[in-house]
């Protein structure tokens, strides 16, 4: 199997973050369950593990310090899996799901202002 580019990962990684964010507090369940448990579900543990974000790092296409974030929002992300707060009820009522949702509204904002 070939590695992808840096610029294919970069936007896998952005695909990824585009579907998770406060918005979604207002979707509809459909578009909840897609962006979430589908889009964001797959990319967040591919690309925005460790060895992913160091990859973007070196490529100076993200800073150190949302390096660090990512890696936050994909620890969230994992947790919440592991745990009866990964589904459609949760995302609408948990405070740690409002927390993992602006994060990825933090995120983006920064990865945009760049």
């Amino acid at each position: 199997m070939r590695e992808i580019t840096t610029e294919a990962l970069f936007h896998l990684y952005l695909d990824t973050l585009n579907s998770c964010g406060s918005y979604l507090r207002n979707a509809s369940d459909d578009v909840v369950g897609y962006e979430v448990f589908e889009q964001f579900d797959i990319g967040v543990v591919s690309f925005f593990h460790e060895s992913s974000l160091l990859r973007l790092l070196n490529a100076g296409l993200i800073n150190t310090e949302t390096m660090q974030r990512s890696s936050e929002l994909r620890r969230l992300a994992l947790e919440l899996q592991k745990e009866d707060e990964w589904s459609l009820k949760a995302l609408r009522t948990s405070t740690r799901w409002t927390t993992l949702l602006a994060l990825a509204d933090e995120i983006r904002s920064t990865i945009n202002a760049e």
